[in-house]
């Protein structure tokens, strides 16, 4: 590929996909400023439909925000000196900071960061089956939704007239387990985008809120 190639390759992608995702480029947040870029570098991503790049970038975004959004939770999102910033931020640091996974969304639900609901969806469905999936490189959970085996039909030189079925379970396969990943990571990376999107929003309000921002 050249760079006049390179160049129709991406206004092709900007006409095809620019529209039904700019919203996020107008990202407002207050409290949450430095997840800024990486809201603009996962928007780019699904224009440009590098659906796996997306959708593990927002593995990352969901673990930054809940841990910071317990840390700013903490220091009541207070302005002070630049001094003093070190002292305000150690402990809240260290507290969360190593926190798992598991552990962030727990604590995000007891201190009133996210809501039943929300905690279900990063629980049960979130963790499981996109954040671990991903992360580990491992299919299981999500060719746990389809059937076991697959139908093929294989053919013979000796026999070229003839097509015997055969069963076969690919979720065994690498090149099927890739492409597993890829399918999955195309049909939900944008609604998985657009739930952390909304997150962030909803958990600045209700920091603000505790704190009568």
């Amino acid at each position: 590929m050249n760079t006049k190639e390179y160049s129709e390759f991406l206004v092709n992608k900007a006409q095809n996909n620019f529209e039904k995702n700019s919203k996020y480029f107008q990202f407002e947040s207050k409290l949450f400023t430095e997840l800024r870029p990486l809201v603009y570098q996962i928007t780019n991503c699904l224009i440009l439909e590098s659906y796996i790049p997306a959708l593990t970038a927002t593995n990352y975004l969901l673990e930054r925000l809940l841990k910071i959004a317990l840390i700013y939770n903490d220091v009541k999102i207070e302005s002070v000196e630049l001094e003093k910033l070190n002292s305000l931020y150690d402990i809240p640091n260290k507290k969360y900071v190593k926190l798992t996974f598991e552990k962030s969304i727990e604590k995000c639900r007891t201190s009133g960061l996210i809501n039943d609901s929300e905690k279900e969806f990063l629980d049960k469905k979130i963790r499981p089956l996109i954040r671990n999936s991903y992360s580990h490189g491992d299919p299981t959970k999500i060719s746990n939704t389809l059937p076991k085996k697959s139908k093929a039909f294989v053919a013979s030189f000796t026999e070229p007239g003839q097509l015997k079925e055969i069963d076969f379970e690919k979720h065994y396969i690498p090149t099927f387990q890739s492409q597993l990943f890829d399918d999955f990571a195309k049909q939900n990376s944008l609604t998985y985008f657009d739930f952390a999107y909304k997150l962030i929003n909803n958990i600045e309000k209700r920091i603000n809120y505790f704190h009568k921002k």
